[in-house]
Protein backbone atom coordinates (compact mmCIF):
# COMPACT_ATOMS: atom_id res chain seq x y z
CA UNK A 1 0.00 0.00 0.00
CA UNK A 2 1.04 3.63 -0.38
CA UNK A 3 1.02 6.51 1.22
CA UNK A 4 -2.15 7.56 -0.54
CA UNK A 5 -4.27 4.51 0.41
CA UNK A 6 -3.38 5.12 3.85
CA UNK A 7 -4.96 8.72 3.74
CA UNK A 8 -7.58 7.72 1.85
CA UNK A 9 -8.60 5.17 4.80
CA UNK A 10 -7.60 7.94 7.28
CA UNK A 11 -10.03 10.08 5.28
CA UNK A 12 -13.15 7.04 5.24
CA UNK A 13 -12.87 6.61 9.22
CA UNK A 14 -12.72 10.41 10.00
CA UNK A 15 -16.12 10.91 7.61
CA UNK A 16 -17.96 8.36 9.53
CA UNK A 17 -16.95 9.81 12.67
CA UNK A 18 -18.79 13.06 11.36
CA UNK A 19 -21.93 11.10 9.98
CA UNK A 20 -22.32 10.47 14.16
CA UNK A 21 -23.61 13.36 14.36
CA UNK A 22 -26.66 12.52 12.47
CA UNK A 23 -26.95 9.04 13.98
CA UNK A 24 -30.07 8.50 15.86
CA UNK A 25 -28.38 5.64 18.15
CA UNK A 26 -25.99 5.55 20.82
CA UNK A 27 -23.65 7.93 19.56
CA UNK A 28 -20.67 7.05 21.97
CA UNK A 29 -20.71 2.99 21.46
CA UNK A 30 -20.04 4.25 17.64
CA UNK A 31 -17.27 6.75 18.54
CA UNK A 32 -15.86 3.42 20.57
CA UNK A 33 -16.19 1.19 17.44
CA UNK A 34 -14.68 3.66 15.34
CA UNK A 35 -12.02 4.38 17.55
CA UNK A 36 -11.52 0.51 18.10
CA UNK A 37 -11.78 -0.17 13.82
CA UNK A 38 -8.79 2.81 13.77
CA UNK A 39 -6.35 1.39 16.14
CA UNK A 40 -6.91 -2.40 14.59
CA UNK A 41 -6.73 -0.78 11.07
CA UNK A 42 -3.19 1.22 12.33
CA UNK A 43 -1.47 -2.15 13.76
CA UNK A 44 -2.53 -4.07 10.37
CA UNK A 45 -0.95 -1.64 8.64
CA UNK A 46 2.02 -1.42 10.46
CA UNK A 47 2.32 -5.08 10.02
CA UNK A 48 1.98 -4.47 5.89
CA UNK A 49 4.85 -1.56 6.49
CA UNK A 50 7.73 -0.86 8.45
CA UNK A 51 7.82 2.99 8.05
CA UNK A 52 4.12 3.15 8.60
CA UNK A 53 3.19 6.06 11.07
CA UNK A 54 0.56 4.18 13.55
CA UNK A 55 -0.02 7.82 15.30
CA UNK A 56 0.05 10.01 12.66
CA UNK A 57 -2.48 7.80 11.39
CA UNK A 58 -4.68 7.68 14.08
CA UNK A 59 -4.97 11.60 14.32
CA UNK A 60 -5.70 11.54 10.64
CA UNK A 61 -8.73 9.10 11.80
CA UNK A 62 -9.67 11.88 14.29
CA UNK A 63 -8.16 9.16 17.51
CA UNK A 64 -7.71 10.84 20.34
CA UNK A 65 -4.04 9.39 21.88
CA UNK A 66 -3.67 8.29 24.84
CA UNK A 67 -1.17 10.17 26.58
CA UNK A 68 0.20 8.24 29.62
Amino acid sequence: MTKKDYIKIAEAIRSSRASLAYASVNVGELDRTINITARTMAVMLQGDNARFDSSRFLTACGVELDIR
